[in-house]
């Protein structure tokens, strides 16, 4: 979902973590679905290292940590950070958040994230 100050929250989570990627699953043959996603994440200037789409699990991809909606997609020992949704409120057992600033304080522990609005 997107977030107000977008840029400045995931620069502020890229300087917190080794690698930083936006991670996509959609099946095969939806073309013009990435080129858009990358459009918009520079016209919004997102931060990341790479963007990978994939059409298998994401679990395959073997993050430390995974922020997502999905909290079903990790099937091995990561930290799974929910991004908290209606449809995944029957889950319990992982850390919820509703914002990449609250993201920021799970990862770090720091409570405050100084980002500059722009």
């Amino acid at each position: 979902p997107f977030e107000p100050n977008v840029a400045g929250l995931t620069e502020q989570l890229y300087t917190a973590v080794d690698k930083l990627d936006i991670v996509t699953k959609h099946p095969g043959g939806m073309i013009g679905v990435d080129e858009g996603k990358q459009q918009w994440l520079d016209e919004h200037n997102v931060v990341y290292d790479e963007y990978r789409s994939v059409d298998r699990e994401k679990s395959d991809l073997e993050y430390d940590v995974y922020i997502d909606d999905n909290p079903n997609l990790v099937e091995r020992d990561a930290t799974v950070i929910v991004y908290d949704q209606p449809y995944n409120q029957h889950v319990d057992g992982f850390a919820r958040v509703e914002s990449l600033a609250e993201a920021y304080t799970v990862l770090t522990g720091e409570t405050e994230v100084n980002v500059a609005c722009t």
